[in-house]
């Protein structure tokens, strides 16, 4: 566990380096609408690059720069490896190994493997109590994948009697 001072430090850095590029948000829009997330990418991998130098955690950079990584190739393997590729640490927060198994639902889904996509759909559902924040999922282009469960999310609901 990093000592309070550090996290705070973290997360200075980490919004100054938002504003920096400022307007992460912004260039996430904009590569959006060109549907061409290069620059975005470029971005995120000198983010990781930057904070691995300075000792800083990065897990979460890093998983977002994978998912988009991911995205980018055909060859389902190729995208697991990419996703994979990421090591997290005991600090980085279980949300971050979630974030990754949604996108191996859909690298499962674009490569028309709809048994191991069910099977992940499972275990993304049991292991996340609530779907992705929409602006987690946004962020890395899942969204619109995660709507897709937003009917199995309901049914799980219903069959354990919870309501909301």
């Amino acid at each position: 566990m990093l000592p309070r001072h550090r996290v705070c430090s973290v997360h200075l850095a980490t919004a100054q380096h938002v504003a920096a590029t400022t307007n992460g948000q912004l260039l996430l829009l904009e590569c959006l609408e060109r549907d061409d997330v290069t620059p975005l990418i470029a971005a995120l991998e000198q983010t990781v690059q930057e904070g691995i130098a300075l000792g800083w955690p990065v897990g979460y950079t890093a998983i977002c720069l994978a998912v988009l990584q991911s995205q980018r190739t055909d060859d389902p393997q190729e995208a697991e490896h990419i996703l994979d590729a990421v090591t997290l640490s005991d600090e980085d927060p279980p949300l971050l190994d979630d974030i990754r198994l949604l996108a191996r639902c859909a690298v499962a889904r674009r490569a028309g493997d709809n048994e191991r996509e069910a099977v992940l759909m499972r275990q993304f559902l049991e292991r996340q109590p609530m779907l992705l924040e929409p602006s987690r999922a946004f962020d890395v282009r899942l969204l619109q994948y995660q709507e897709r469960l937003k009917p199995l999310y309901r049914e799980g609901r219903v069959h354990t009697g919870v309501s909301g």
